[in-house]
């Protein structure tokens, strides 16, 4: 429910956007189905990260839908994927953020560590600006 609630954006193929998905899982009014489907999806997510899947059964998580943006001159196709596909990703990073941190820190500063992208920004402009500093 969490992920859900997190997830934001436009619908993919099957027009469900963010917010629907967040409504369906998270509203008092779908208690009972919300809570059922909850329970579906993690088990669906479970197998997706821990069994070999057929494509042919995932293809539909896996589409996209093409939205054409105007770029003066020519045209950018932009893809908007799949609504679940989006919960599923964040509720996979939900659950391995301590073991991703911990596999690999230090050596990768933004893995699951706040603010990691940017102490590595700091401490490559300290790096550069440092006059001992061979270019």
């Amino acid at each position: 429910r969490r992920a859900a609630k997190l997830t934001r954006g436009s619908a993919g193929p099957s027009g469900m956007d963010a917010e629907s998905w967040g409504r369906i899982l998270g509203s008092k009014h779908f208690r009972t189905i919300g809570t059922g489907l909850c329970d579906s999806l993690a088990t669906f997510i479970r197998i997706l990260a821990t069994q070999d899947v057929n494509h042919d059964f995932i293809a539909p998580l896996l589409a996209s839908r093409l939205i054409p943006l105007d770029k003066q001159p020519g045209i950018r196709p932009i893809g908007i994927g799949e609504t679940l596909r989006r919960i599923a990703g964040k509720c996979l990073a939900m659950v391995l953020k301590s073991d991703v941190t911990a596999a690999t820190a230090p050596l990768q500063t933004c893995g699951g560590i706040e603010g990691g992208v940017e102490s590595s920004v700091h401490a490559v402009r300290e790096m550069y600006q440092d006059p001992t500093t061979e270019c």
